[in-house]
């Protein structure tokens, strides 16, 4: 999302400061976090077979346990297998 990296930005630098945020700060950095929450909500429900794709990785990842779950989640994701059945294919 566009505020994205602005939040980052503005979290990070609140930070790597001793001082806490002022009050417009704060005050900015929560309109951000309102807008981003929005907009991935909004992109979430455009896209429903985010949800199950992501549902289906954690309950195979959850049945298999695996040691090294990047390497497991790169598999996952790099095989077609694990995209059958979802809407849209």
């Amino acid at each position: 999302a566009a505020g994205d990296g602005q939040c980052a930005a503005m979290a990070s630098e609140a930070a790597g400061t001793s001082a806490a945020l002022t009050p417009e700060q704060q005050e900015k950095l929560n309109e951000k976090k309102v807008m981003l929450r929005m907009e991935n909500e909004q992109y979430l429900r455009q896209h429903p077979e985010l949800k199950q794709l992501l549902n289906g990785f954690l309950l195979k990842a959850l049945n298999e346990m695996p040691d090294d779950v990047e390497a497991f989640a790169a598999r996952y994701f790099t095989d077609e297998r694990s995209y059958e059945g979802l809407e849209g294919n």
